[in-house]
């Protein structure tokens, strides 16, 4: 009797390597971040958007306030304005105080045109786009946020890019606001 077969490890390790790949190319992966109802707090998320330029991923802060209610939250995506700055993302600043108070959720997306300096500025806008619709259907199915009331804003060149997001995306978001935004 033999305890090591050396030809059924050979199948199994094949099988793992398969089912890896498949992982991989089919994005079958459990989601980036895991929610429990009723937990506030701040989330790191991370896309599965690979991008042309460092960073290789999308990031994102999911802000859910203290007073979170049970049924399903409005929510505002925000874009940073133009700087070079990789965490930029995570400072929300006034818009947590805002969020505690009124009771909404805040997603701050990584403003991948900002970080590029403009270069390719469809691609890394594009980039931060399809990263926050990878987000926001994850977010929504969680049943976090109310799909009909989801709004997208930004600052500055991240003003800009809340535009396209709602150029990009008519369907949605219920408003796009704009703050100094800059049409380079």
């Amino acid at each position: 009797m033999r305890i090591f077969d050396r030809r059924r490890l050979t199948l199994d390790l094949s099988l793992v390597l398969v089912l890896l790949v498949l992982i991989v190319t089919f994005g079958l992966t459990r989601p980036s971040f895991k929610l429990k109802r009723g937990i506030a707090g701040q989330y790191e998320l991370s896309s599965t958007i690979q991008t042309n330029y460092p960073p290789k991923s999308v990031k994102a802060l999911l802000y859910i306030p203290q007073k979170s209610r049970q049924e399903s939250m409005p929510m505002i995506v925000y874009y940073h304005g133009g700087t070079v700055i990789e965490d930029q993302f995570k400072y929300l600043g006034y818009l947590a105080n805002w969020a505690e108070e009124k009771g909404f959720v805040i997603l701050s997306v990584q403003n991948r045109w900002a970080l590029n300096v403009k270069q390719d500025a469809d691609k890394t806008i594009l980039d931060s786009l399809n990263a926050t619709d990878e987000f926001l259907e994850k977010i929504v199915k969680y049943g976090y946020v109310d799909p009909e009331r989801i709004f997208a804003t930004g600052f500055s060149g991240g003003g800009f890019v809340a535009l396209c997001a709602g150029f990009y995306r008519p369907d949605q978001y219920a408003g796009v606001g704009d703050f100094k935004g800059n049409f380079y």
